[in-house]
C-alpha cells in the first residue's frame, strides 16, 4: 500500500521497540513458517534470506524483517509489515503480538515531535547551519535524495545549494527531516538536539 507523505504512517519503529518481545514470543518453528510465508510474497525478502533462514538465529531473522520494513518506510510502503500482521492474525495464539505491534508507535516519538514542529517552521539562513550541526555520517546520500549533486563541497555549502534551490519553499524543513530519517542507515542525526533546536525556532506567522 502506498500513500502520500502527509498521510503515510511509518511501521518500522513498531517492530524495533518490540524486538525482544518478538524473539521471546515466536519460537523457531513458527519463525521459519513466517519466513516461508514472507519469501513467497516478496522476492527481495527471498533474496535477503538466501534460502538459508534455518541457519539464522531468531534475532537475525527479526533483524532482517525489521530492515526490510525500514526500507519500505523510506519508500512509503507498508507491504512487509502488512504481511507480518496478516500472518500473525491467522493464529489465534499470536493475536496478542498483533496487539502490541499495532498499539506501538510507528516512529520514535522524538522524531515524530521533530516532524510536528517542522510543519510550523520556515527554514531560513539562520536555522539551516544549526540543523547541520546535528547531522553526521554519510550526508551525501541525503543530498542525492534531495536531487543535489555534491562535487566535493563542504556540508555547509552543499546544503546551502539545496536550500537556495528548493529548501526555502513551504515544507522545505519537513522535507529535509523526512529525508534525513529515511537515510538513517547512512546519515546520523542527533534527534534530541534537533527537537530542542526546533522548539526554540521561530514559528510561521
Amino acid at each position: 500500500m502506498e500513500t502520500s507523505k502527509v498521510t503515510f504512517k511509518r511501521k518500522a519503529y513498531k517492530v524495533k521497540v518490540n524486538k525482544e518481545n518478538l524473539i521471546k514470543d515466536l519460537d523457531r518453528v513458527y519463525l521459519n513458517q513466517l519466513v516461508d510465508f514472507l519469501i513467497t510474497k516478496d522476492k527481495l525478502l527471498h533474496f535477503k534470506f538466501e534460502n538459508n533462514h534455518e541457519n539464522y538465529s531468531s534475532k537475525e531473522i527479526i533483524e532482517i524483517i525489521l530492515k526490510k520494513i525500514e526500507e519500505d518506510d523510506s519508500l512509503q510502503k507498508t507491504h512487509t509489515y502488512d504481511m507480518l500482521i496478516e500472518f500473525l492474525q491467522n493464529d489465534s495464539f499470536k493475536k496478542h503480538i498483533v496487539g502490541y505491534l499495532v498499539t506501538s508507535p510507528g516512529i520514535d516519538p522524538v522524531i515524530e515531535d521533530c516532524f510536528t514542529e517542522a510543519r510550523n517552521i520556515s527554514l531560513d539562513d539562520y536555522l539551516l547551519p544549526k540543523i547541520l550541526v546535528t547531522i553526521s555520517g554519510n550526508w551525501n546520500s541525503v543530498l542525492k535524495a534531495l536531487d543535489i549533486e555534491n562535487k566535493d563541497y563542504s556540508k555547509e555549502l552543499a546544503f546551502k545549494m539545496w536550500f537556495n534551490c528548493k529548501g526555502y519553499k513551504d515544507r522545505g524543513l519537513l522535507t529535509l527531516l523526512e529525508t534525513l530519517h529515511s537515510h538513517s542507515k547512512d546519515c546520523s542525526v542527533d534527534w534530541n538536539s534537533m527537537k530542542l533546536l526546533l522548539k526554540g525556532a521561530k514559528k510561521k506567522s
